[in-house]
């Protein structure tokens, strides 16, 4: 066996991994116990990482040779590499020779590698000769790079993860680390444990896992964060809180903000946030007094029409109370993607050019033009992410090349990101895995090798830059990013560069990363001092400058900022609510996040099923009451609709959602729940300083969805049937009204290493024969050994195929069609593969009620032991002692969150739930 020491491509905490791998093929993966970011942990997501590589993955869900679509709306066509390349060529040499440079856009992702970012910006701005290149960054980090620059002088988080061992208060804003950042998390835990007088404060409308870890939560009202910061900087300032000489020393601008904060007491505050006045106080207490203040930061305030604003108004907090510069202390904003940081410091967005250098400024074009050995780099300003997809729609941007990011599930306003990819002459498309929605509208598809198979670097949020490294050879055709880039550009530079020496002379990611480490000479992010051999060694900080012996934990330890007096500054930006109004017509107020076990759109860890079995069912989830006021009930169809789209979903009653408010997974797209997903509802309007849309807040609408007819549709087959499987259940999901297709964990003691998936869907009126006859195809439910029951009166179909004999006779495939959930336990008895002989009777009763005895499955808690939650109550009915005493009998007896420990909040609140052993 052979070991191989990388970084999990998943969320921005950067962990090291060690992949196992033999004969050419990865078989395991553990966290790599001397990666200062994870220590050896990993996550549920990361812990799979092996599964999303098995021979039946490379073979069924990669993409493996370039591909070509001859005609909108044809079938995808295999070509050869050198065909690809010439044609695409071609076509954005016409493309550019017709309308310009700046008809074409690239739209690039966070999950790359420094440098295929490199790459890429070279590609769009040196050769092509436009500045329209963004990253899926601007999804999720652009608005903390705009507060970071308005108000430190750069785009550098000033903290590191050691922080947490040393903060006295911690205050986490926008972010669910329990789930998005779980090793972070874990962090977290150990310094809680360690010294538990730390004081933890979580501000967000729901009461997440991490929200109950909280001493005190502060559960406002969706988008009131400018608001609340304003009344906490007011309590500061009227109790004397403040650092008066770390203001007058470091700072500029107080007095400004000090005006504009006076009309925002705490009582005004906590009345437009929609908490106590008492609990606004007590947080701007801990917050001011404590002796060492780290804030946590993410999506919730980024991803908003105040996006930087809300991340200024935080970090004026830190500055007005010292605390920054010093251990334990400082705004920490936390990276949502792999590598966004690193996208971030190679210039991959519109607004940024290479080494945090600004595009709009001629000094900074003409530094890079020097470097790179162009005369001049463009300056006419690029068009961000969204920007690109409106100029798409309105059919200004002909051209868009989109690398390793799905924008027909993960963009706002589907409906505009959608015409836009229609009206576009030439969408080419690089992806690792099969099935994106994306993938639909390409005339391009070029297969991109992925993690364990390619090399590079990425950097994490506390600035770590670590290696990654290919543990085996990319499958099929498949390229790696920067490659791709290299040999299309080197067939553009034949038109475009005739007689000039190639931009694109490299046969190595090590080759670029040299390039972007010239350009980091002498800024704030200076690397000049790592090479590849260094960070062999080991992962090292930046900045790293020529001659130092080690790269800096902290920023801004010396009261010395990025700015050009060298102080930093308050901004003083008034709240401002959200652009999409809640009114009688829309009263609910959405949401969006992430799920424990998923990641982004799921190409990757969707390919594993197990990943699955925790919660992973689409649904809105509104407060209880809510429901009960518009006479709706948990489970059944919803209607939804924001002004810019609708969508069906199960409907779901969580008390961790306040009155008015739903919230829904980020992760469902069309793949998995048809139509255009849950960006259907989103909205694309966007923060005017960094252009970053407000994924986090939409105006909504539910109501009862009049689709009486319920179909399910499932089948276990060989892990190699499975992929075709799955698309063949997708291309069925347009119709019906609602449609959902899910991976289900899998049954390997029935069948082994098959795999099952699920159609669930909703008609209007009783399904036509022959759309059962499609599906009866699919299922293989056709000839001899069906068992079926029809009951044409009623509109009621039963199709069942068994696997086994007697007591082992298991539901292999089904087909049921009624009215409502009749027949709906058949699909439970399909799903957990459970014996069919104790239910024979009842499998074609006309009537099909759940039998007595059918075993309900509990859910699952535990992902690494597969432990559900009634094994878990009824251990812990026999436990005694403190929380933490029942919790560890728990643990001692199911091993449940004892590996990677993403379930520990669950399990905590089980614990709270559950009373302990009564001794007489």
């Amino acid at each position: 066996m052979q070991e191989t020491r990388s970084t999990c491509p998943y969320c921005g905490v950067g962990c090291g991994v060690i992949i196992e791998s033999e004969a050419g093929a990865i078989t395991g993966v553990r966290g790599d116990p001397e990666h200062p970011a994870n220590f050896g942990r990993l996550c549920s997501k990361g812990g799979a990482l092996h599964l999303t590589a098995t021979p039946i993955v490379l073979q069924t869900k990669r993409l493996l040779r370039p591909l070509q679509r001859l005609a909108r709306g044809g079938d995808l066509q295999a070509v050869s590499w050198d065909q690809a390349n010439a044609q695409i060529a071609e076509k954005l040499l016409s493309i550019r020779a017709l309308h310009g440079p700046d008809a074409i856009g690239f739209y690039i992702s966070g999950q790359l590698l420094s440098e295929d970012y490199h790459a890429f910006n070279k590609l769009a701005r040196a050769l092509v000769g436009t500045n329209n290149i963004d990253s899926n960054s601007r999804l999720c980090m652009s608005s903390a790079v705009v507060g970071y620059k308005q108000s430190l002088g750069s785009d550098a988080p000033p903290a590191c993860y050691e922080d947490l061992d040393h903060a006295d208060c911690l205050f986490i804003t926008g972010a669910n680390p329990a789930w998005a950042h779980p090793i972070l998390f874990r962090r977290l835990e150990a310094a809680r444990a360690a010294r538990p007088e730390m004081k933890i404060i979580v501000v967000d409308p729901r009461r997440t896992e991490t929200a109950e870890f909280a001493d005190l939560h502060l559960q406002i009202q969706p988008g009131s964060d400018v608001a609340l910061c304003h009344g906490l900087l007011h309590a500061m300032i009227w109790e004397g809180w403040l650092d008066a000489a770390f203001i007058a020393e470091h700072t500029e601008g107080f007095d400004t903000l000090k005006a504009l904060v006076r009309d925002m007491p705490p009582a005004k505050a906590a009345r437009l946030c929609g908490i106590t006045e008492a609990d606004l106080l007590q947080a701007a207490r801990w917050f001011a007094t404590s002796g060492a203040t780290l804030s946590l930061y993410c999506m919730g305030l980024n991803q908003s029409t105040s996006g930087t604003a809300k991340n200024t108004a935080l970090i004026n907090l830190h500055l007005a109370t010292g605390q920054i510069g010093r251990p334990g202390a400082g705004p920490f904003s936390l990276t949502g993607q792999p590598n966004a940081m690193g996208g971030r410091e190679t210039g991959g967005m519109a607004t940024l050019l290479p080494g945090h250098r600004d595009p709009a400024n001629a000094e900074h074009r003409a530094e890079i033009a020097r470097l790179w050995g162009v005369e001049a780099l463009p300056a006419a300003p690029g068009k961000t992410a969204i920007e690109m997809f409106e100029a798409a729609a309105r059919g200004e941007l002909k051209a868009l090349w989109i690398a390793c990011t799905n924008p027909a599930q993960s963009l706002p306003n589907q409906a505009l990101v959608r015409a836009a990819l229609e009206r576009c002459e030439l969408v080419i498309l690089q992806e690792a895995f099969t099935g994106t929605a994306t993938a639909g509208y390409a005339d391009f598809v070029l297969p991109a090798a992925t993690w364990g198979e390619k090399e590079g670097t990425v950097t994490n949020s506390e600035r770590r830059i670590s290696r990654v490294r290919a543990a085996i050879a990319a499958p099929g055709e498949a390229r790696p990013d920067w490659q791709i880039v290299r040999d299309v550009a080197q067939q553009l530079e034949l038109q475009l560069r005739p007689t000039q020496p190639s931009l694109f002379v490299v046969d190595s990611p090590e080759a670029l990363w040299l390039e972007h480490r010239e350009a980091t000479r002498g800024r704030d992010l200076d690397i000049t001092g790592l090479s590849y051999a260094l960070l062999e060694q080991s992962p090292r900080q930046w900045p790293f400058p020529e001659g130092a012996s080690a790269g800096r934990a902290r920023l801004y330890e010396d009261g010395s900022f990025a700015t050009p007096n060298g102080r930093a500054r308050f901004i003083a930006k008034p709240a401002a609510g959200a652009v999409d109004k809640i009114d009688a017509a829309y009263p609910f107020a959405l949401t969006t996040g992430r799920m424990r076990d998923q990641w982004h759109g799921m190409s990757r860890s969707g390919a594993v099923p197990r990943l699955m079995a925790f919660d992973a069912k689409p649904a809105v989830r509104l407060n209880p009451q809510d429901l009960a006021r518009r006479g709706l009930r948990d489970g059944e169809l919803g209607q939804l609709k924001t002004r810019r789209g609708t969508l069906v979903l199960p409907l779901q009653a969580d008390e961790a959602v306040a009155s008015g408010q739903a919230y829904i997974p980020m992760h469902w797209g069309a793949e998995f729940i048809g139509g255009e997903g849950v960006n259907a509802l989103t909205q694309d309007a966007f923060c005017p300083d960094a252009r970053q849309p407000e994924l986090k807040f939409a105006a909504m609408n539910v109501q009862r969805a009049q689709l009486p007819w319920r179909i399910s549709a499932a089948a276990w087959v060989p892990a190699a049937e499975s992929a075709a499987l799955r698309e063949q259940l997708r291309a069925l999901m347009p119709e019906f009204g609602y449609a959902q297709c899910l991976p289900v964990p899998p049954q390997a003691e029935a069948f082994g290493d098959g795999e099952g998936w699920c159609l669930d869907a909703a008609l209007a009126q009783s399904p036509e024969p022959a759309l059962l006859q499609r599906l009866a195809a699919v299922l293989k439910l056709e000839g001899v050994g069906v068992l079926r029951y029809a009951d044409t009166r009623r509109g009621r179909h039963r199709a069942l195929r068994l696997a086994g004999e007697g007591a082992e006779a298991r539901l292999q495939a089904l087909l049921r069609v009624g009215e409502g959930e009749e027949g709906a336990w058949l699909t439970e008895l399909w799903r957990e593969a459970q014996a069919a002989a104790p239910h024979g009777r009842w499998l074609l009763a006309p009537e099909a009620q759940m039998p007595q005895g059918l075993q309900v499955a509990s859910p699952q808690v535990c992902n690494c032991f597969n432990v559900r939650e009634d094994g878990i109550r009824a251990c812990l009915a026999a436990t005694s002692g403190a929380p933490d005493e029942r919790l560890a009998q728990l643990q001692g007896q199911l091993k449940c969150g004892t590996q990677c420990g993403s379930c520990l909040p669950a399990l905590r609140r089980l614990v709270a739930e559950v009373p302990e052993e009564v001794m007489t």
